[in-house]
């Protein structure tokens, strides 16, 4: 009888795939977070330190609401913006197709966390924001 000889060889582990549900799913939970404190914030205090823009009560519960909305807006545009500028790629004709790939997946999954922030924003918070809009 012939004996045949037996090796090993190591299998390579195939690269993960660059499609994740994790990234959008941290930033879709992160929205429906401050979806239900925005939305418990002006059902505590929409009706019993009311809407009327000349009393005191409005200044201190729905204008500082305004003031750090636009400044936390004008933040993290500009934070948000200066990180896209430091961190672009300058070596593009470099790029690789998995890498270009996993950049088309990152697109695709921030359009789909801002289709979910116009959708929560359109639909859940059209008539609270009514008057919100109305009195500022």
């Amino acid at each position: 009888m012939a004996q045949t000889q037996t090796t090993t060889t190591a299998v390579a582990r195939p690269p993960l795939t660059a499609f994740s549900w994790k990234s959008a799913g941290i930033a879709i939970g992160a929205l429906i977070v401050f979806d239900v404190l925005i939305n418990v914030y002006e059902r505590l205090y929409a009706f019993s330190k009311g809407l009327d823009y000349t009393s005191p009560e409005y200044n201190t519960y729905w204008l500082g609401m305004l003031f750090a909305e636009l400044v936390l807006e004008a933040v993290t545009a500009g934070a948000l913006w200066g990180w896209l500028w430091v961190t672009r790629d300058r070596a593009l004709d470099r790029l690789t197709p998995a890498e270009e790939l996993k950049r088309y997946w990152a697109l695709g999954l921030f359009v789909l966390t801002y289709t979910y922030a116009v959708y929560a924003g359109a639909s859940y918070f059209t008539e609270q924001d009514g008057t919100w809009h109305q009195t500022v």
